[in-house]
């Protein structure tokens, strides 16, 4: 993906969208972030180089790629989290990507048209997307 925001929405929007669909790799995933790097090292490391590369270009208006990356990170492991323990839960894959992306400094007007948009199909694995 051409953009470091559309990288974030998309690698967030797939990481729920994949703990609704298969339960077991969600819990998995949140039994490896309880002992380790949020969503295993890879991931962990993917997504800080994906902000630090979206503060750089001037994408991401926040201070410090630590901080958007545990924004990132935190939000998807909490959204994450909620949905496999209450499977009733409202799905709010967007709506969690749209407040990060918010949080990382983007404009409301191009955080409306990423998340409104469908993501492709996944050529790689979720844990390469970032």
């Amino acid at each position: 993906m051409p953009t470091n925001a559309e990288r974030c929405d998309a690698a967030m929007r797939y990481y729920l969208q994949r703990a609704r669909n298969d339960t077991v790799w969600g819990w998995a995933m949140i039994h490896i972030c309880a002992h380790g790097p949020l969503f295993g090292a890879n991931t962990f490391t993917a997504a800080h180089q994906t902000i630090e590369a979206g503060i750089e270009s001037g994408e991401f208006d926040v201070s410090d790629a630590q901080i958007g990356r545990d924004l990132v990170l935190g939000a998807a492991y909490a959204a994450m989290t909620n949905h496999l323990r209450n499977a009733d839960a409202p799905i709010v894959d967007g709506l969690v990507s749209a407040y990060v992306l918010r949080g990382l400094g983007v404009t409301k007007e191009r955080i409306a048209r990423l998340v409104a948009r469908d993501l492709p199909p996944i050529k790689l694995p979720p844990s390469e997307l970032l």
